[in-house]
């Protein structure tokens, strides 16, 4: 029986590590909780899945990002990222300073 909501997606062309990191993401669901369980029905397995997902991205460490989650490393991210523009702000602007004393 197909699932009308289910929608396939290929990896990108060129980008064959896309796989790889896929293929491991399936391994860890399959290994830390879908085969755990004999689930009685789709609620449970989806309600499962959803308590997984947010163990995984919220207090599981992840070792391939130097042991952190998810959610700390996005954070990081978002915070080197908004530090970084707000410099380049910085930078434009004593451009411009210096551009101005010039005259």
């Amino acid at each position: 029986m197909a699932c009308p909501k289910l929608v396939g997606h290929y990896i990108q062309p060129g980008n064959p590590q896309q796989n790889a990191y896929i293929s491991r993401f399936n391994r860890t669901v399959r290994y830390d909780w879908l085969s755990q369980y004999i689930y009685q029905d789709i609620e449970e397995l989806h309600s499962r899945a959803t308590q997984w997902l947010w163990t995984y991205n919220n207090e599981r460490p992840n070792m391939g990002i130097g042991g952190i989650t998810p959610i700390q490393k996005l954070k990081l991210t978002q915070r080197k990222r908004s530090t970084s523009d707000l410099l380049g702000f910085n930078r434009s602007l004593q451009h411009s300073f210096k551009f101005l004393y010039r005259r």
